[in-house]
């Protein structure tokens, strides 16, 4: 076995894992997209889906489920708050464990 290529493809899978958008920006442009579709929908029709609900979709489209981790994750009436970047986890373990929020 040549470990030299072994460490080399361990080393680029640790470089890819930690590569991307952040949770941050994920978030961010889930809710741009929430905000576009809710304008559509109110020139043509009454609003179908709220904008959170959306964005929950959108961050479970891209690989992240939310979690109820931190504080954060509920506003003060008991509502998920499906808008902050601490309250989602990526899928993937590896992706998790370089998981940047900003």
């Amino acid at each position: 076995m040549n470990w030299g290529r072994v460490i080399a493809a361990g080393c680029l899978l640790l470089f890819a894992g930690s590569c991307g958008p952040t949770v941050k920006q994920e978030v961010a442009a889930c809710k741009i997209d929430a905000e576009n579709l809710r304008a559509r929908q109110e020139s043509n029709a009454p609003q179908s889906s709220p904008v959170s609900d959306y964005v929950r979709t959108c961050m479970e489209a891209k690989g992240y489920n939310f979690t109820l981790l931190s504080a954060v994750c509920v506003t003060p009436d008991y509502q998920p708050n499906y808008f902050h970047e601490g309250c989602y986890q990526h899928n993937s373990w590896l992706k998790r464990k370089f998981q940047r929020s900003e």
